[in-house]
């Protein structure tokens, strides 16, 4: 499992739920430093004739009128070239340091070595305007990370009463509520069960 390459499995990831949905996002902790490299294609246009002639069968979008990002952190890792690569294969980008609201650009994380961007929202470019709001945090003393802070302008759907009772009714909820005096039992079954739970864990 550690030795497969995290950012091809998420390029499959993406194909395949993009199939599924074409709202896929990536949100966290990537380890990767990418400074300002391109996370577009540059120079991505047609010809005029050929824009023309071909752009009615596959609605070629061109990513000219991607916003400029900005990074405090100007450094650079092998992981940040396999995520760039990754937004350009899948047509996702980078909302850090794009965002209207501006706090968006900041440094993510602080270790020894310093500080740097490695937590990231990453998002197809035609859904920028549903993030109405991307928030990198203060650092607290419980991570050596910023909370990143997100709201999305999501549509919501509205049922008649009848819609709602008969969804209600066709649908069963299982629920279960924490008894202290089974904390013992609890505990032995997990101890008895332990193998069990390394097995489903690590599989």
């Amino acid at each position: 499992m550690y030795e497969c390459d995290i950012f091809y499995e998420l390029i499959n990831c993406v194909e395949k739920y993009s199939t599924e949905s074409s709202k896929v996002f990536l949100l966290g902790d990537m380890n990767a430093r990418t400074a300002i490299g391109n996370d577009f294609i540059k120079h991505d246009s047609l010809y005029g004739s050929i824009f023309d002639d071909f752009n009615h069968i596959f609605n070629y979008m061109s990513d000219n009128n991607v916003p400029v990002r900005r990074n405090p952190d100007q450094g650079t890792n092998e992981y940040g070239t396999k995520l760039l690569n990754l937004c350009r294969s899948t047509g996702l980008r980078i909302v850090n340091g794009r965002h209207k609201d501006g706090t968006a650009n900041d440094f993510t994380f602080c270790g020894s070595r310093g500080m740097s961007v490695v937590d990231y929202l990453i998002v197809p470019f035609d859904y920028f305007h549903i993030v109405e709001q991307f928030i990198v945090s203060n650092f607290t003393s419980f991570s050596d990370h910023a909370p990143l802070h997100i709201r999305l302008q999501c549509k919501t759907l509205s049922y008649t009463h009848e819609q709602q009772n008969r969804n209600v009714s066709s649908s069963t909820f299982d629920s279960f509520r924490w008894n202290d005096d089974l904390k013992e039992q609890c505990y032995e079954s997990l101890i008895l069960n332990s193998g069990l739970l390394s097995q489903i864990v690590f599989l």
